[in-house]
């Protein structure tokens, strides 16, 4: 049996494991096709879970605290982004219902 969801059906919320806000997508995690004492079968174990990483979504959201352009005075410790070379960096604050928070910071280099 086929399961066939909407897209509009599917919980949103928290990647378990990566933090990021994602729609959950089904995944297979069967064993697929078995036989047993002369019995053969195709096993599915149909699973809500985050397309990111494959694991399960808790309830929360994420929130773009601030967005600004700047330009290196230094070079950065990634090694990416270079002293005078304009940067755009986003901070985004990320929770979870009833539970813990935390903030990440990306930064990209602008052309």
């Amino acid at each position: 049996m086929r399961h066939r969801y909407e897209s509009e059906d599917m919980p949103s919320g928290i990647c378990e494991d990566c933090g990021h806000f994602c729609i959950a997508v089904v995944r297979d995690f069967g064993i697929g096709p078995y036989e047993y004492w002369g019995a053969r079968g195709n096993h599915h174990d149909y699973q809500q879970v985050s397309p990111c990483c494959e694991v399960s979504i808790v309830e929360g959201d994420t929130k773009v605290i601030r967005t600004a352009t700047h330009t290196a005075r230094r070079d950065h410790r990634d090694g990416k982004i270079k002293a005078g070379e304009k940067y755009h960096i986003t901070v985004t604050k990320h929770w979870r219902k009833g539970g813990p928070w935390w903030i990440t910071t990306t930064k990209r280099k602008v052309a």
